[in-house]
């Protein structure tokens, strides 16, 4: 047996009617707005910049809890400045480290896979 062109669409077109109402009736209820979005855009410099980011995100202490082990893997992969924006800026690491410190972080880590020799990729603070 052969069908049309048009019959095809048709069943898919119920098929994918059928799928969509199947899975509003068994929905656990209603969606629910956020609390607080997923993506986070500001302007300034580094280090305000990342703190104001993360508070929009529902502050660290919405990721991070007393005592946890929390692993930071920045983009430092490239052996270029930090004017280039290539890499993660440190500040922006430093940052994210302290606000993990702050709400009472038990471990942290910074850990990435450069391209480049990690000794012109990442500069120690002195």
């Amino acid at each position: 047996m052969s069908i049309s062109r048009r019959e095809f669409l048709r069943y898919q077109l119920l098929a994918g009617l059928s799928l969509t109402a199947g899975l509003r009736l068994f929905s656990p209820g209603p969606l629910q707005a956020a609390t607080h979005p997923d993506l986070a855009a500001v302007k300034g410099e580094n280090a305000p910049a990342c703190r104001a980011a993360v508070e929009l995100l529902g502050g660290m202490s919405r990721y991070v809890r007393p005592g946890h082990k929390v692993v930071i893997k920045p983009n430092m992969s490239f052996d270029s400045p930090p004017e280039r924006a290539s890499n993660t800026h440190p500040e922006v690491v430093r940052c994210l480290a302290l606000m993990c410190r702050e709400a009472g972080a038990a471990r942290i880590s910074v850990l990435d896979n450069p391209c480049a020799r990690r000794s012109s990729v990442w500069k120690p603070a002195a």
